[in-house]
């Protein structure tokens, strides 16, 4: 099975890489574009003082780019590629490489590839400046423009949305009947989350994060922690 792991990433294509949303540390900009929970949120369900750890860990992985990343390229190509350092060292590695190879080799006889992962390809993805990965503001130029010499449909180049095969997580939550009493059968007064985040009501948080935003997201993100919770400790 094919992956497009790692296109978006090195050439500019999700807002985790694109230089303008970084202000301040890499590491802490990428915790604040990616997660799923704003900062109040955060200190509600970790409380002050744990919540503050990000910030230690943070400066530690900044630390870590600054020593490690050896880039010789012009000043306004040097946060795009830190950015893609980080992605490569912090996020490819140690989680989302190992997840694809348990997720097919650990359940399924499928080898993953992802060629856009592969040493030759993102070498020369490496050396592109931003100016060229995201030519005239318009994001993955690069691989747009491969496309259309390989015939792929302009639909497709220039589709406006990224085709996904996520599960229908809001309906699920807040729809779903069936789905929402299991819900509440794991995140009931016997639930772990309450004594590891010190939530009172898990199943009655989940309820109203309806209609907020992204409360799909953080919903699902609770339901799998306290799954996890439950089989290391439970």
């Amino acid at each position: 099975a094919f992956s497009g792991e790692g296109s978006d990433e090195l050439n500019g294509g999700y807002a985790t890489s694109k230089p303008e949303n970084y202000t301040g540390g890499i590491a802490r900009s990428f915790v604040r574009n990616s997660n799923y929970f704003s900062p109040r949120e955060l200190c509600s369900l970790l409380g002050s003082r744990q919540s503050k750890r990000l910030d230690p860990l943070c400066d530690d992985i900044d630390a870590d780019i600054d020593r490690e990343f050896r880039g010789d390229c012009a000043k306004e190509d040097l946060l795009f590629n830190k950015i893609r350092f980080f992605m490569l060292r912090h996020v490819f590695c140690p989680h989302l490489l190992e997840k694809g190879d348990g997720m097919t080799m650990g359940n399924a006889p499928t080898e993953l590839r992802a060629p856009f992962l592969s040493l030759d390809y993102a070498s020369f993805a490496l050396r592109l400046p931003l100016a060229v990965c995201r030519h005239a503001g318009i994001s993955k130029y690069v691989c747009r423009g491969v496309a259309e010499r390989l015939g792929v449909p302009e639909r497709i180049i220039n589709r406006g949305h990224k085709q996904r095969t996520s599960l229908p997580y809001y309906s699920l939550f807040f729809s779903n009947e069936t789905f929402g009493r299991y819900v509440s059968t794991v995140l009931n007064r016997k639930s772990l989350l309450r004594e590891f985040l010190r939530l009172k009501d898990p199943g009655k948080y989940v309820t109203e994060l309806r209609g907020t935003r992204d409360a799909h997201k953080r919903a699902w993100s609770l339901l799998i922690l306290e799954l996890w919770l439950r089989q290391r400790f439970g």
